[in-house]
């Protein structure tokens, strides 16, 4: 009986224990259940990367129309995008998290280009962005991912369908919309970025800011379409050593007047028609000019004679020769070839950016005359030939036209320009005359101002200096006025002043 007794009691235990295991495994479970519930709830949904498409035609069109409707971000690697990308883009590099799965960099890429789009790493929340990689599809899914963690709304994300290759196979009204070019290191860009745009982001280049100028690229897709009628300014040997394909040589001896008595003065609209016509050239033709980077007048002076006439589809390639030929694009050899003669028709004999010296002696008083010789020319120290008598027209400044390009031959930034002419008064809101020897340097001045400084009312004084200083009856001041000499950092020469 104690044995039976005993067998029933050990059975009650071991039964008692099993239920005791059970409960607390119900428990463990039941707690971890509601462990991973209450994460579950806390976790940020994750990132749609679900791409949304915008076609190259639709993005062709903003592009035609001003750009104003998207910021294109470039998510190929850095390199391919120095080597060719659409016009504007904005180099956003995401390699990273493709390659190695560096979110940290690409994140880095992204923001250093918002900022440099937006003035913001996080972008302002109302602007529309697309996505450019290699066929439109991973690398945007990646950017496309870490731009909504940046604070994008996925709304505002569009991809470019078919990327950048379904771009290219557009074929050449879409390859015209092409630039080449590396942007600054975008990790760095975003290490060193404030909330708004830095000093240094701020600095615009002349060639960005002028609808007249051109880089090397831009030229080479106006090639490429052929609608396009350029000259070669330099000397007939150096053309004939090489030049840009297609380019007739001409030299400002032959747009000037020879029966002018008065050297340098510009041709007559008989004069300046027939020779255009022996170019082959039509008023409705788009006319790129450069020269070299030593004697850059030459272009700007024909542009400004086109333009006197009413031709005013003109262009100047920034840099000139050197920048072309330096970037290795494609050259020609040999004479300017023959071309079948047109008939030219000036447009208009009516513009007013040429004046005459009875316009200069009776200017206005607030109006500013800007020499455009070296200091030495300005002063009197050295008498160009042709002058009978040195030193400049009383009351103006002096700004070496070469003061406005770097020591490659490229028009300086706007802020710089801006600063160098501002120095010694020469702003937006006066009338601007230029001047020099015979005008070239001149022109090239009122270029500068016009188109790039965007002011619009500068005049030539085409007789210059040749014809001034010729005259007795007119005055000459020698010497340098306190403060007449333009300088970037503020600073003005100044030696006394005589007038005779």
């Amino acid at each position: 009986m104690k044995r039976t007794l005993y067998t029933s009691l050990v059975a009650v235990l071991m039964v008692l224990m099993l239920l005791l295991s059970a409960c607390a495994t119900d428990t463990t479970a039941a707690t971890t259940d509601a462990a991973a519930t209450d994460a579950a709830a806390t976790e940020a949904p994750a990132a749609s990367t679900e791409p949304q498409y915008i076609t190259k035609e639709d993005l062709k069109a903003d592009i035609d129309a001003g750009g104003t409707g998207y910021i294109i971000l470039d998510v190929r690697k850095a390199a391919d995008y120095a080597q060719s990308h659409i016009q504007g883009a904005y180099s956003a590099d995401v390699d990273p998290t493709i390659s190695n799965s560096d979110d940290a960099t690409s994140t880095a890429n992204l923001k250093a280009a918002l900022t440099a789009a937006t003035g913001s790493e996080t972008g302002n929340g109302d602007e529309q962005f697309v996505l450019v990689c290699y066929s439109g599809k991973k690398y945007a899914e990646a950017a496309t991912g870490l731009l909504q963690q940046i604070g994008i709304a996925a709304a505002n994300l569009y991809t470019l369908e078919g990327g950048q290759n379904g771009w290219v196979d557009g074929g050449d009204d879409y390859a015209a919309l092409m630039e080449s070019g590396a942007a600054a290191p975008a990790a760095d860009a975003a290490a060193t970025a404030a909330p708004a745009q830095t000093a240094e982001a701020t600095v615009t280049a002349a060639v960005d800011a002028s609808e007249k100028l051109l880089t090397p690229d831009d030229l080479e897709a106006m090639l490429a379409e052929g609608n396009v009628k350029i000259f070669d300014l330099r000397d007939a040997e150096d053309y004939e050593a090489g030049h840009i394909p297609g380019a007739m040589n001409i030299n400002n001896k032959q747009f000037e007047n020879p029966d002018n008595p008065v050297d340098g003065e510009i041709a007559t609209p008989e004069q300046f028609a027939a020779l255009m016509g022996s170019y082959g050239i039509t008023a409705d033709d788009v006319i790129v000019t450069y020269a070299s980077a030593s004697k850059p007048q030459m272009a700007p002076r024909l542009i400004w004679t086109l333009e006197c006439y009413g031709h005013t589809t003109t262009y100047l390639l920034d840099g000139q020769y050197e920048a072309w030929a330096n970037g290795g694009k494609a050259t020609e050899t040999g004479a300017t070839p023959a071309v079948e003669a047109s008939t030219y028709e000036i447009i208009s004999t009516e513009n007013d950016i040429n004046v005459d010296r009875d316009y200069v002696v009776n200017k206005a008083e607030a109006t500013v005359l800007l020499d455009c010789r070296p200091s030495d020319q300005y002063s009197g120290e050295t008498v160009a030939d042709g002058n009978a008598r040195g030193g400049h027209i009383p009351g103006a400044v002096d700004v070496n036209y070469m003061d406005a390009v770097d020591e490659n031959g490229f028009f300086l930034s706007v802020e710089d320009l801006t600063q160098l002419y501002g120095s010694v008064g020469v702003t937006a809101d006066k009338e601007i005359i230029t001047y020099c020897q015979r005008g070239h340097r001149a022109s090239h001045t009122w270029f500068v101002l016009t188109y790039i400084l965007g002011f619009d009312n500068v005049k030539v004084y085409d007789g210059s200096m040749m014809e001034w200083s010729n005259l007795e009856e007119l005055p000459i001041e020698t010497g340098i006025p306190e403060g007449a000499v333009g300088t970037l950092d503020g600073a003005a020469a100044a030696d006394g002043a005589a007038c005779e």
